[in-house]
């Protein structure tokens, strides 16, 4: 059910390829709102992935944001309207349905209530997790704020470049407890380091993030744009697996000093302060 006072889904998210290049642009673009994507621009955002995967003049696919910040989750304020509408339309639209499907959705305080959104956000139609199931080279420019859905994105794509300046994390740990598919991100960071993001709640740095084998490279600034636009991307091999496999190997000398195969960037400190969005935040 759209809403007139928020952009539309082809607003917030622009897509665009080259077929010469084979390279497809996904832009997150609605800075005012911290690139929070409404819930049908994650219907959007699952359909283009849907549409890139498919697409045979695409086998490379970038995701970056507009503004200072990659994004701080998908819009809670909408989330919240559509859970006090007086109907279950906007619930059902979030689901790709409407109310003229002949589709009534759980009552409220029952558990299919809250377990309906819940399995849907790990269907790759949701756009939440849908990089998850993208079969091609995927690659998640972030900057400022990696926070809610935007931090999905970078715990799914194959290759994350980060500014210095960049947080990372889930404020919904706070308030609700759980994310779709959070074991994931337990096996990207490791064990030790996703218990101390969720008990603590606080965001990590970008170096923490490469540190912990999260990202593959810490830039400073937009420096990332000129090293991956110019890189020859191979096809995908048939059978690709959906998490990719040519993640960073890396290893520690005698000295603990970080060997990386990807010889990335040298991580710098952020000076950016370590605290969450203000008021406008979203998860």
């Amino acid at each position: 059910m759209p809403d007139s006072t928020r952009p539309s889904a082809e607003e917030i998210i622009r897509y665009e390829k080259d077929p010469r290049t084979k390279i497809a642009t996904l832009t997150l673009d609605r800075p005012d709102a911290l690139n929070a994507p409404t819930a049908a621009a994650r219907l959007r955002f699952g359909d283009l992935l849907h549409r890139a995967n498919v697409d045979d003049e695409v086998k490379v696919l970038v995701i970056r944001g507009i503004g200072d910040d990659l994004g701080s989750g998908a819009d809670i304020t909408e989330t919240m309207e559509m859970h006090a509408a007086p109907t279950a339309g906007p619930l059902l639209s979030e689901l790709g349905l409407d109310e003229e499907d002949d589709v009534r959705y759980p009552p409220k305080g029952s558990y299919r209530y809250g377990g309906t959104p819940s399995q849907w956000y790990a269907n790759p139609g949701a756009g939440c997790r849908s990089l998850q199931d993208f079969k091609k080279i995927s690659i998640l420019e972030v900057k400022g704020y990696c926070y809610g859905w935007h931090f999905y994105q970078a715990a799914d794509a194959d290759l994350v470049i980060s500014s210095d300046d960049a947080l990372f994390g889930h404020p919904s740990f706070r308030y609700v407890g759980w994310a779709p598919r959070m074991w994931t991100w337990a096996q990207t960071m490791g064990l030790r380091k996703f218990q101390e993001m969720v008990f603590t709640g606080r965001p990590f740095t970008a170096l923490e993030m490469y540190e912990c084998n999260f990202l593959n490279s810490v830039v400073p600034g937009t420096s990332w744009r000129r090293r991956w636009t110019s890189t020859r991307w191979p096809a995908p091999a048939p059978g690709r697996p959906t998490r990719c496999s040519c993640r960073r190997s890396s290893s520690r000398s005698s000295n603990s000093t970080r060997a990386s195969t990807w010889a990335p960037c040298s991580p710098v400190s952020s000076n950016r302060s370590a605290g969450w969005p203000g008021p406008t935040a979203t998860t």
